[in-house]
């Protein structure tokens, strides 16, 4: 099954930071909210210029609704510390967050190639976990472009869409599902997707290739194996019912929901598939100073 990579945009999907922050928690208030104090999480240490303004505004909300509004203060890298606990809040109206959007000027992918090259070094580039599709797309995508760009790691993506959000990088590479809530609320922009074609879920969409980036392709893929000496037959009949499986269109549905397309192939295919990606990748991990594990 092949993964279409996708959200700052790649099929992994590059995407940039788009608009207006929506809501991070949205509920119908009730008739008497709040009934007791309403938590304000700033991003920011105490005493700054957002500190200040949010304990102004605070302290009139809680004069004119009745109830206490209180600053608490979690600064962290990214706004990462925050955010997750504005995220992981009941979205019950008793936590809020303070935040601050970058409109991205960046609407295409050669928007950003034409910024990054006359602006060397100045741009970044988000991904997670060092050594993953993602990432490794994001090295792939800096050298085939030819690109002075910094790659930061992030440990999930949620993080990236946050530092993405903040402008701490101007570009993300990503799988489309996790992604999929932040691009229908017009978070982030997609401006392009890794394949070497237009993907279903995102048709109008255009691929790396059509941003002037011609060859570039980052696919990731699962595969069943058995171990080596395992009967002929017994691959045959799994290889023919995992065929028939996704085929099913219902299954074909669900993966396309994913930002997956079902396909299988047969198990001349796979190796081929395998052992071309092995020397891919090699190159691009040694090209890019990744420490083997």
């Amino acid at each position: 099954m092949t993964h279409r990579l996708t959200r700052r945009a790649f099929n992994t999907a590059a995407i940039v930071a788009a608009g207006a922050l929506a809501p991070l928690r949205s509920g119908r208030a009730q008739p008497s909210y709040p009934t007791r104090p309403v938590r304000v999480i700033l991003p920011f240490a105490a005493g700054g210029q957002a500190d200040i303004t949010a304990r102004l505004v605070a302290e009139r909300l809680g004069e004119k609704l009745g109830q206490r509004f209180v600053i608490e203060n979690q600064a962290g890298p990214g706004g990462i510390v925050a955010a997750r606990s504005v995220l992981s809040a009941p979205p019950d109206g008793y936590t809020l967050g303070l935040a601050t959007n970058f409109e991205s000027p960046f609407h295409t992918l050669a928007d950003f190639i034409k910024a990054a090259r006359e602006a060397p070094g100045k741009l970044n580039l988000g991904a997670i976990s060092i050594g993953s599709t993602q990432e490794l797309g994001a090295e792939l995508f800096k050298a085939t472009a030819k690109l002075d760009v910094q790659i930061i790691p992030y440990r999930t993506t949620p993080d990236v869409i946050v530092g993405l959000i903040r402008n701490d990088v101007q570009l993300m590479v990503d799988f489309y599902a996790p992604m999929e809530s932040a691009l229908e609320q017009n978070r982030i922009r997609a401006v392009a997707t890794s394949g070497l074609t237009r993907a279903e879920y995102l048709p109008a969409v255009p691929v790396v290739g059509e941003a002037g980036v011609p060859g570039y392709e980052v696919t990731a893929w699962n595969g069943l194996f058995a171990p080596k000496g395992t009967s002929p037959a017994i691959v045959e009949l799994l290889n023919r019912a995992v065929r028939d499986i996704v085929a099913i269109p219902d299954i074909k549905m669900r993966f396309a929901s994913l930002g997956i397309e079902a396909k299988a192939s047969t198990p001349e295919e796979f190796k081929a598939r395998m052992q071309s990606d092995v020397g891919k990748w090699a190159a691009v991990i040694e090209r890019a100073g990744i420490p083997k594990q």
